[in-house]
């Protein structure tokens, strides 16, 4: 009798633990749901009012809400957020490509935003940065670093031949996240009569993640850098050698005349 009562126990236990499961992965898949149209609705404000910031951030966090669960979505956005990544790169680089930046209104915006990007918070936008980005949407090099939320409907522009790689580094180096896109397929061609219909290839994208150490990359920089000095210093040499082999003197250091003839002493 002891034994039977035993049993029954555990069952009665096993079963309440499993109810205690269920209920807490339904809480979970709840509050997930709402974090995830938070993130989406955020994404989307945050690329209308072209606080790539923002929208970059919460990018990254839908990445990490969608996880392999939805592949699709997660490499969609994986995409999304090294495309602003990019081109907040690409914002702190105008400033120096432009030749009279002291000079043109253009100029004048892109040192101010640079000011106000440095020294305010991401994540509030002041009615003087709103009206300096607004004033930077009238110039096609800003333009051309805009990212739209039409960025998620980017492969359906793609021929269904193309297939992309996206390969990024999380924001503390820690994690590289890899994703493979591909376009909407189009749908097997009707057999003919009397053929058996032939199951099309289902290509679906993937997205992994892999633990990296930071220090790696960090030494991988530094050794294109003191690549980059070394090939500068090289082609320098080898600029200036040849303007000199361009340019003979004579051995004694007096120069020549136009034509040829040395000069007299007096």
């Amino acid at each position: 009798e002891v034994g039977g009562h035993l049993s029954a126990l555990s069952v009665v236990m096993m079963k309440e633990e499993a109810q205690r499961e269920e209920t807490c992965e339904a809480e979970s898949l709840k509050f997930l749901t709402q974090a995830t149209q938070s993130l989406a609705q955020a994404l989307r404000l945050a690329l209308q009012c072209g606080n790539l910031e923002i929208a970059k951030e919460a990018a990254f966090q839908l990445v990490e809400c969608f996880g392999c669960h939805d592949a699709t979505s997660s490499a969609q956005y994986l995409a999304l957020y090294q495309s602003c990544a990019v081109s907040l790169e690409f914002h702190k680089l105008l400033p120096l490509l432009h030749p009279n930046i002291y000079h043109t209104e253009l100029g004048a915006l892109l040192i101010q935003n640079a000011h106000l990007t440095t020294n305010t918070s991401p994540h509030s936008h002041t009615p003087t940065a709103d009206a300096n980005l607004q004033k930077l949407q009238q110039y096609e090099c800003w333009k051309r670093l805009a990212v739209s939320i039409e960025h998620l409907e980017l492969m359906r522009s793609l021929p269904s031949h193309f297939r992309c790689v996206v390969l990024q580094h999380s924001p503390d180096k820690t994690q590289l996240y890899a994703a493979y896109l591909i376009p909407p397929q189009p749908p097997p061609p009707a057999p003919k009569k009397g053929q058996t219909p032939v199951p099309a290839d289902v290509i679906e994208p993937v997205v992994c993640r892999v633990s990296v150490d930071p220090k790696t990359l960090l030494s991988l920089l530094e050794l294109v850098t003191d690549f980059k000095k070394e090939l500068s210093s090289t082609l320098l040499k080898e600029q200036f050698s040849s303007m000199q082999n361009g340019n003979p003197r004579q051995q004694d250091g007096n120069p020549r005349q136009q034509d040829g003839n040395p000069r007299q002493q007096d």
